[in-house]
C-alpha cells in the first residue's frame, strides 16, 4: 500500500513537470497497475498509459467520445474505463 501511495505522489509530482517536453494540463484519474509499475490517466479525452518511473506517454484510445475513469484489473490484463462514444456514458474493457 505504502508502495502505491509513493507511485501516486511520484504521478502528482510529474504533472507539475515537463512529461513529453510540453506542459501537460487536465490529466485526470490516475489508475495505477497491481504492480505498481504502469500508470494510465486521462488526458485530452483519451487515455494514455506511461511507466510509473516516467518516460514518454503512450496512447492508448482515440475513440470519438471522451475516455475517463480507467481502472486496471487485478491481474492488471484488462483495462475498465468509461466513454461518451455514442452520448451516454457507457462502461468499455
Amino acid at each position: 500500500m505504502i508502495k502505491k501511495i509513493q507511485l501516486f505522489t511520484l504521478l502528482c509530482l510529474l504533472s507539475s513537470l515537463n512529461l513529453l517536453a510540453q506542459e501537460v494540463y487536465f490529466q485526470m484519474d490516475p489508475s495505477i497497475s497491481p504492480d505498481g509499475q504502469v500508470i494510465v490517466f486521462s488526458y485530452e479525452g483519451d487515455l494514455w498509459k506511461v511507466g510509473a518511473s516516467g518516460g514518454e506517454a503512450q496512447r492508448l484510445t482515440a475513440m470519438d467520445g471522451e475516455e475517463s475513469l480507467a481502472r486496471i484489473s487485478p491481474d492488471g490484463k484488462w483495462i475498465a474505463f468509461s466513454s461518451t462514444q455514442y452520448g451516454n456514458k457507457d462502461v468499455y474493457v
